[in-house]
Protein backbone atom coordinates (compact mmCIF):
# COMPACT_ATOMS: atom_id res chain seq x y z
CA UNK A 1 0.00 0.00 0.00
CA UNK A 2 1.54 3.29 -1.03
CA UNK A 3 0.86 6.66 0.51
CA UNK A 4 -0.77 9.35 -1.61
CA UNK A 5 1.55 12.01 -2.92
CA UNK A 6 1.45 15.21 -0.93
CA UNK A 7 1.91 18.46 -2.78
CA UNK A 8 2.67 21.50 -0.63
CA UNK A 9 1.41 23.88 -3.29
CA UNK A 10 -2.07 22.40 -2.94
CA UNK A 11 -2.07 23.15 0.78
CA UNK A 12 -1.20 26.82 0.34
CA UNK A 13 -2.73 28.89 -2.43
CA UNK A 14 -0.53 31.15 -4.49
CA UNK A 15 0.29 33.78 -1.90
CA UNK A 16 2.58 36.75 -2.31
CA UNK A 17 6.15 36.21 -1.26
CA UNK A 18 5.82 38.98 1.35
CA UNK A 19 2.95 37.14 3.06
CA UNK A 20 4.94 33.90 3.17
CA UNK A 21 7.95 35.71 4.64
CA UNK A 22 5.75 37.33 7.28
CA UNK A 23 4.12 34.00 8.11
CA UNK A 24 7.47 32.25 8.48
CA UNK A 25 8.77 35.09 10.65
CA UNK A 26 5.71 34.88 12.86
CA UNK A 27 6.14 31.12 13.16
CA UNK A 28 9.78 31.50 14.24
CA UNK A 29 8.81 34.23 16.69
CA UNK A 30 6.12 32.05 18.27
CA UNK A 31 8.50 29.09 18.55
CA UNK A 32 11.07 31.32 20.28
CA UNK A 33 8.45 32.68 22.65
CA UNK A 34 7.33 29.16 23.48
CA UNK A 35 10.85 28.06 24.32
CA UNK A 36 11.41 31.16 26.44
CA UNK A 37 8.19 30.76 28.40
CA UNK A 38 8.93 27.08 28.98
CA UNK A 39 12.59 27.33 30.03
CA UNK A 40 12.62 30.71 31.83
CA UNK A 41 10.99 29.41 35.04
CA UNK A 42 13.38 26.45 35.13
CA UNK A 43 16.33 28.82 34.71
CA UNK A 44 15.15 31.19 37.42
CA UNK A 45 14.63 28.38 39.92
CA UNK A 46 17.77 26.33 39.19
CA UNK A 47 20.33 28.98 38.26
CA UNK A 48 19.18 32.25 39.85
CA UNK A 49 17.91 30.61 43.00
CA UNK A 50 14.42 32.06 43.19
CA UNK A 51 11.72 30.01 44.86
CA UNK A 52 9.16 28.24 42.74
CA UNK A 53 6.41 30.20 44.50
CA UNK A 54 7.99 33.52 43.57
CA UNK A 55 8.48 32.44 39.96
CA UNK A 56 4.88 31.24 39.79
CA UNK A 57 3.52 34.49 41.19
CA UNK A 58 5.65 36.56 38.81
Amino acid sequence: MSLPKFNLSQLFPNLDRQILILAMGRLLSQIGTGFTLFYAPIFFVNQVGLSTTLVGIA
